[in-house]
C-alpha cells in the first residue's frame, strides 16, 4: 500500500492535503454557526434556515456553471485555488459577524467557494493520473477529506470545553486556511486532451443517458434529506429545556 500511495502523482499529494486541511476548518467552523446565531448573534431558526438553504443553493448551482467554465476555458487550476482561497478566507471572518445578514453573505461566499473547486478539482484529480491509478487517488483523497471531517468537529468540542468563546474558534480557522492556500498555490496545472471523447454508437449512448439519468434522480433524493444544522438547532433546543427544567424541578 505504501508503495502505490508513493507513486501517485505530487498534485494528488497536494489536493488530499489541502482536502484534509480545509474539511478541518470546516468542521471547526460549521457545527458551531447554529450556536453562534443563537446565543451570540440571538437569532431564531428562521435565519439559519434561510443561511444554509441559500447557501447550499448557491454551491450547486455555481458546481455546473464552474465545471462548464472550466473545459471551456481547458484550467482547472485557477478555479481551485480561487475557491478554496475565498471559501478558507470566509470562515475565520465569522467571528467578525454581529448580525445575521453577516453570517449570510459569508456563508454565501463559503458556499460559492465549495462551487467553484469541486468540479475543476475532480477534472484535476482524473487528469493528473492514469487510468490504473484514479481509484486509488480518488479513494485516498476522499479519505483525507473525511479524515479531516473528523479532525474538525473533535477540535471544535475540545476548544469549547476549555472555555474558548465561540468567535475566538472562528477566528482559529485562520491557521488551516494559510496552509491551504498556500498549497492551492503549489498544484501545477496539468496538460488536458483537447480531443472530445465521443459514443461509439446510438446504443452505447442511450445506455449511458439512462445511467446518467438514474444517478440524477439518486442525487435529487438525497437533497431531500434534513439538514445537519438542523439537528444542531434542534440538539440545542432540547438541551436547554432538560437544563431549565432540571433547575426548575430540580433532581
Amino acid at each position: 500500500m505504501r508503495k502505490l500511495l508513493r507513486a501517485l502523482p505530487r498534485t494528488v499529494l497536494l489536493l488530499s492535503l489541502i482536502s484534509l486541511f480545509n474539511d478541518s476548518a470546516g468542521e471547526l467552523v460549521y457545527p458551531l454557526v447554529p450556536l453562534y446565531l443563537a446565543t451570540v448573534l440571538m437569532a431564531g431558526p428562521r435565519a439559519l434556515g434561510l443561511i444554509e438553504g441559500v447557501a447550499e443553493a448557491v454551491s450547486s448551482l455555481v458546481k455546473l456553471v464552474a465545471g462548464v467554465l472550466a473545459d471551456r476555458m481547458r484550467r482547472m487550476r485557477i478555479w481551485v485555488v480561487g475557491g478554496y482561497s475565498l471559501g478558507a478566507i470566509a470562515r475565520p471572518l465569522l467571528g467578525l459577524a454581529t448580525s445575521w445578514p453577516g453570517v449570510l453573505v459569508l456563508r454565501f461566499a463559503d458556499r460559492m467557494g465549495k462551487g467553484l473547486r469541486t468540479a475543476p478539482r475532480d477534472a484535476l484529480l482524473n487528469a493528473s493520473v492514469a487510468p490504473g491509478q484514479r481509484g486509488l487517488a480518488f479513494g485516498f483523497h476522499r479519505a483525507m477529506d473525511n479524515l479531516g471531517a473528523v479532525i474538525g468537529p473533535l477540535a471544535a468540542a475540545g476548544l469549547l470545553a476549555a472555555g474558548m468563546p465561540i468567535a475566538h474558534i472562528f477566528y482559529l480557522a485562520i491557521i488551516p486556511a494559510l496552509v491551504v492556500i498556500a498549497l492551492a498555490l503549489a498544484i501545477p496545472e496539468p496538460e488536458v486532451s483537447r480531443r472530445s471523447s465521443r459514443c461509439r454508437s446510438t446504443g452505447a449512448c442511450a445506455s449511458k443517458a439512462r445511467r446518467c439519468g438514474g444517478i440524477w434522480w439518486c442525487w435529487r433524493c438525497s437533497r431531500w434529506a434534513i439538514h445537519p444544522t438542523c439537528f444542531c438547532c434542534c440538539a440545542r433546543t432540547i438541551w436547554v429545556s432538560a437544563t431549565c427544567r432540571s433547575r426548575c424541578c430540580g433532581p
